[in-house]
This record gives structure tokens, C-alpha cells and sequence, in this order.
């Protein structure tokens, strides 16, 4: 089973780089800051097609924001794109606590499925990275095999749940397997309920 779930880990990195290198993506990125594509891409924990990268200056603003947007649109010719100015969103209540202060878009090829790739590409500056990366880091550096593939499993076992990216989310995948002991989807749900979350 784990070795299965590798294997589906490096057949979607191969599908990602097809759309970071060949496609031309990352090249396009670059222009803007200096890019970081982190998230399960970087961990080793795909299970479904979700990437996620950091594009990092001190300058950006709201025109470099929907430039870089139009030339992701014309690369990739998206579905859907999302568009949220988080500097402002902040500022309103009911605020996401732990969101990056930047801009986000937010990308869809396709009807969110499997076969679909789902990406965010958030636009920070250089101290905004650096806090937002290091929760990323933490995880990596925590990471085991086994907790590896506790990750996987679970997280191949729920992607597709209508809570998932709603109620919940990877991160607290990690969390729950890295730093409160949950070893399987059954206590992952015993995990979420505590939260009030129903799987």
C-alpha cells in the first residue's frame, strides 16, 4: 500500500513539472520574485493534483499581482482563477488566523476531480515568506516514513470529501499525524470530531 502511495507521490510530480517546466509556469513565476514551489510538491505527500507556490519580492502591488495573473491565464488557460488582495481581507472580520499577508490567486484546471489540478499561488514579501515557510519546514523536518505514510493514507481518504478544504484541510492532516498521535483515519475522525468537524 505505502508503495503504491509513492508511486502515485512521483507520477503527480511528473504531471506537476510538465506544468512548472514544460508548460512553462515556473519561467513565468520567476519574472515576478523568487518561487518556491512547497507544500506536498516539496514534502513528497501528493495524493491528488494540488500544487502550491510562493512567489516572494519586497515590490509587489496590485498591478503585478493581475499581470502575473494574465500571463498564468494565458499559459495555462484555467478553468476558473481566484483573485483575493489578503492585505485588505485581513482587515475584515472573520479573518482565517495564520493566512499570509499577500496576494493569492487561486487556479483550477478543470472541475475540481480527479484528473483536475488545483493550485495556489500566493505573491509575499520577503518577511511574509519567512513566516509562512517555516510551518512548512517544521513539517519537514518531522516527517518519518512512518508518519509519511500515515499522511498519505489519510490524506488519500478523505481529498475527496466534500469538508475537505472547507472544514478542514492537509495542514491539519500533519498536525494531527506529527504532533497529537493519530495513527489512522479512524482516530483522524476521532481527531476532527473533538473539533466539531463530522467525517
Amino acid at each position: 500500500m505505502y508503495k503504491d502511495l509513492l508511486e502515485v507521490n512521483n507520477k503527480l510530480k511528473v504531471e506537476a513539472d510538465v506544468l512548472l517546466k514544460d508548460k512553462g509556469l515556473l519561467g513565468i513565476l520567476q519574472k515576478y520574485g523568487t518561487t518556491d514551489v512547497h507544500g506536498s510538491y516539496k514534502l513528497d505527500l501528493m495524493t491528488w493534483r494540488d500544487l502550491d507556490i510562493y512567489v516572494v519580492s519586497n515590490f509587489f502591488t496590485s498591478y503585478e499581482a493581475f499581470e502575473l495573473g494574465k500571463e498564468v491565464a494565458g499559459c495555462l488557460k484555467p478553468m476558473k482563477m481566484t483573485y483575493v488582495d489578503e492585505r485588505q481581507r485581513r482587515l475584515t472580520p472573520g479573518y482565517p488566523e495564520g493566512y499570509p499577508i499577500g496576494y493569492y490567486w487561486g487556479i483550477m484546471l478543470g472541475v475540481l476531480s480527479e484528473v483536475a489540478w488545483k493550485m495556489d499561488i500566493w505573491m509575499l514579501s520577503e518577511a511574509e515568506y519567512t513566516k509562512a515557510i517555516k510551518a512548512h519546514d517544521d513539517i519537514g523536518q518531522k516527517l518519518t516514513e512512518k508518519t509519511r505514510q500515515i499522511i498519505m493514507e489519510i490524506k488519500m481518504a478523505v481529498w475527496s470529501h466534500p469538508l475537505y478544504r472547507k472544514n478542514f484541510h492537509s495542514i491539519d492532516v500533519y498536525g494531527a499525524v506529527l504532533d497529537d498521535g493519530v495513527t489512522d483515519l479512524d482516530s483522524f475522525k476521532a481527531y476532527l470530531k473533538v473539533k466539531g468537524i463530522n467525517l
